[in-house]
Order: C-alpha cells, then sequence, then structure tokens
C-alpha cells in the first residue's frame, strides 16, 4: 500500500465561499450519472458514483474495504459517510484519491473516495464542516460539483437539521449555474415509493416520514431529482440501512443530481 501525501492538491482548508458563476453496516447505494461530459465520464463510459454510511474508518483494513468494493462495482466516486477521522486531509493511496472533512469529538466526519482518473480531475476541494464536504471537478464542457453530506439521525432536533440544509442551500446558490451538480449523501430520511412530480420515482422503499417529506420539497425548490429511486431494482437490493438483527431495512442514502442532468 502506498500512501502519497505530497499530491494534495487545491485545498480550500476551510473555506466555505466556492467560486461563483449506519450504526450497523450499510450497503453502499448506487447510481450511474448518465451525463457529464469531458475528460472523465461520457455517454459511453458514464460515472459511477455511490455513497455509504461506513459507521468508522478507524477500524484495521476499513480503507482497505472501500477500495475494494469501489474496484468490484467499478464506482469512479464513492461518498462516505461518519468517517471519525480527525483531520481535514487530502491524500492519495494506491490509485485512490481520499479527500476528508474532519470530524468532531470521535464522530461525524465526512470523504469523497475518487479514483485515478477523477482524482488527478478535481479543480478544488472545499472542507465545509464535520458533516458536508465538497469538491469541483473539472471537464471539457461541464464541470461537475459533488457535496458529500452526513445528515443527523432521528435523536437530532429538527434545528440541526435546518441549519445542514441552510448550509446546502447556501452553496447551491454559490455554485455556478451551469456545473452538473451532484449531492450524494445519508439523509436519514425516508422517501418511500410513491412517485411525485418529476422529483421522486416509485422504486424507494417504505411509507415516507416528516424528513423525506422535507427531502422532496428541498429537491422540488432546487430542481433536484434523487435518482436512485427512479431505476427498477428488487426491493431485496433498496435498502441501505438494517436495523440490529435484522429486525428492519431502510432506504435512508439518496443521491441527488439536477433535472437537467438526470437522464
Amino acid at each position: 500500500m502506498k500512501i502519497d501525501k505530497k499530491r494534495n492538491i487545491n485545498t480550500d482548508n476551510g473555506n466555505r465561499n466556492p467560486e461563483s458563476g449506519r450504526g450497523r453496516r450499510s450497503k453502499a447505494s448506487q447510481v450511474v450519472i448518465q451525463r457529464n461530459p469531458g475528460h472523465v465520464g461520457n455517454k459511453r463510459n458514464p460515472t459511477r458514483i455511490g455513497t455509504w454510511n461506513v459507521r468508522t474508518l478507524l477500524s484495521p483494513g476499513r480503507l482497505e474495504e472501500l477500495k475494494q468494493q469501489m474496484r468490484e462495482k467499478e464506482l469512479d466516486v464513492l461518498g462516505v459517510c461518519e468517517t471519525r477521522w480527525g483531520d481535514n486531509d487530502d491524500f492519495w493511496i494506491d490509485d485512490f484519491r481520499i479527500i476528508h472533512s474532519r470530524g468532531k469529538q470521535g464522530k461525524n466526519g465526512v470523504a469523497l473516495l475518487l479514483n485515478k482518473n477523477y482524482g488527478t480531475c478535481i479543480e478544488n476541494t472545499y472542507h465545509i464542516n464535520d458533516r458536508i464536504l465538497m469538491v469541483r471537478i473539472k471537464t471539457a464542457s461541464v464541470n461537475s460539483t459533488i457535496i458529500q453530506v452526513y445528515f443527523p439521525t432521528s435523536n437530532s432536533d429538527e434545528e440541526e437539521i435546518e441549519q445542514i440544509y441552510n448550509i446546502l442551500e447556501e452553496l447551491i446558490e454559490r455554485i455556478h449555474h451551469k456545473d452538473n451538480l451532484i449531492i450524494t449523501e445519508d439523509f436519514n430520511a425516508v422517501v418511500g415509493n410513491v412517485a411525485d412530480s418529476d422529483v421522486i420515482g416509485k422504486y424507494g422503499l417504505g411509507t415516507r416520514n416528516e424528513r423525506g417529506s422535507r427531502l422532496v420539497n428541498f429537491c422540488k425548490q432546487n430542481s433536484f431529482v434523487i435518482t436512485n429511486i427512479f431505476f427498477e431494482v428488487p426491493l431485496r437490493r433498496r435498502y441501505t440501512w438494517t436495523a440490529p438483527g435484522d429486525t428492519a431495512r431502510y432506504q435512508l442514502d439518496y443521491i441527488l443530481v439536477k433535472y437537467r442532468y438526470k437522464n
């Protein structure tokens, strides 16, 4: 295993101003983003993105497991929640670039893992806080911005939830309007399996809860679609979190893209 921290590129060290213009092991939620033209990703070679709440990356071998999962599933980018790492960082390990926004007091922390092709195309990184990380990927015709988010669990108060939504709204306003904006996240929300306008497909899991309704409203207000419930997959593959003893299964992780880039 080779770790190279000399290849760090363009970090803002915490600036939140981009240029204008689960407890249990959860399954990685995946979606293929078909439209991402340029040096990395096109219709012949679509960008493959996943998101995973790993519980922790402090355990020996956990990062190696993520790398292996990316290879097996042929992912280009993997958003990771609850790393519990204590530092903002940006480094290479073998042919993977890991960009991390630090956790606090041994909890939270988010990261993006990118394969070699995508890791070398990063234009800038923004370590927002212990729950939000953003990167901009330079492509030939349309730049892509990816935001990785980890929402609080159901035990948290609504004020904390709204703070995260407010930060997302602020970031969205400052991102270049032509960017292919993708949000990968553990929302800790249940959207359900009832189609809703152009935002929600019918291939979700469960019954929508209050936080799911908040997410749907956010998508409608900002012209996002929840991509990973637009595609028909077996029920056994829709859940992203399992309750203790496998007593219940939930779909809590979603990948959002702007409506104009959903095809």
